[in-house]
Order: structure tokens, then C-alpha cells, then sequence
């Protein structure tokens, strides 16, 4: 397996699928969305990224709207950073 190469003989490696529906906690996925959209972690000084209330808000709203898709958060935290028009969850 590639992704085991170079790891001490012995080493037990387990690929995990994280969208999953066993593996996606909700509380899970909004911590995730909210760490990416921390600037602490890179994301650029806006509004909702240093206001943490609103980046809460925004880290659940995120969530909620990938059902069950940690790859879904991802993904919308990085269009939401790099959108200049702007952005909608409805």
C-alpha cells in the first residue's frame, strides 16, 4: 500500500472514509468547518472568520448543509474564503 510505505514494519494502518454516515458526526463536522474558517489555521481576516459567534453560526450552517460529507464542509469553507461576490447556503 503506498500510503504505508516507509512506516516501521509492524505498523498498523487503518484507510478511513470519513464521509462515511457512521463517521460524520454533526458536532464533528462543524468543528471542522470552524477550524477552517479560523484564521488561526489560514483563513484570511473577514468578518466572519474573526467574529466568533458569527463564525460558529456559519460553521453550523455550513454543517448542516453537508448532511452527512466532512469533503462537502471542505469544500464550501473554500469557496465561502475565496468567493469575492459573496456567498449563499439557502
Amino acid at each position: 500500500m503506498p500510503l504505508a510505505d516507509g512506516l516501521p514494519a509492524g505498523t498498523v494502518v487503518q484507510i478511513m472514509d470519513l464521509d462515511e454516515p457512521q463517521l460524520a458526526y454533526p458536532e464533528l463536522l462543524v468543528r471542522h468547518a470552524e477550524a477552517a474558517l479560523t484564521t488561526q489555521f489560514g483563513a484570511p481576516e473577514l468578518p466572519f472568520t474573526t467574529d466568533a459567534r458569527i463564525r460558529h453560526a456559519l460553521a453550523a450552517a455550513i454543517a448542516h448543509q453537508a448532511g452527512t460529507s466532512a469533503l462537502v464542509v471542505q469544500l464550501t469553507v473554500q469557496y465561502i474564503l475565496t468567493a469575492p461576490e459573496g456567498f449563499d447556503l439557502a
